[in-house]
C-alpha cells in the first residue's frame, strides 16, 4: 500500500539567502517567523533586494512546511530580513 505521509515528509526546499548559514540556524529562523512582529519596511525592502549568493537546501518536516505554506514566496525574504536584522552590515561574526 502506498503510503502518502512518507512521501510528503520528503519535501526539499531551497533557500536563497544573503549570508552563510547552516541548516540549524535557517530551522531556527523559519520557527521565529511564527512570532514576527512588526516589520520594518526598510528593512524587508534591503531584504528583498540583497545580494543572495548563497543556497541552502533543506529537507521541511512537518512543522517547517507549515510555516513554509503560511507564508508561501516571501519566507525567503522574511528570512533574509531576519538574518539582515540579526546580523546587522560590518559587523563580522564566526
Amino acid at each position: 500500500m502506498f503510503n502518502m505521509e512518507n512521501n510528503i515528509s520528503n519535501i526539499r526546499k531551497t533557500f536563497l539567502l544573503c549570508r552563510e548559514v547552516s541548516a540549524k540556524d535557517i530551522r531556527y529562523y523559519l520557527y521565529k517567523l511564527e512570532n514576527l512582529g512588526e516589520i520594518n519596511p526598510e528593512v524587508l525592502a534591503k531584504a528583498e533586494n540583497c545580494e543572495k549568493p548563497k543556497k541552502l537546501l533543506l529537507t521541511l518536516g512537518k512543522h517547517d512546511r507549515r510555516i513554509v505554506e503560511k507564508y508561501g514566496k516571501m519566507t525567503n525574504t522574511l528570512l533574509n530580513y531576519q538574518l539582515i536584522t540579526e546580523y546587522p552590515e560590518g559587523v563580522e561574526y564566526e
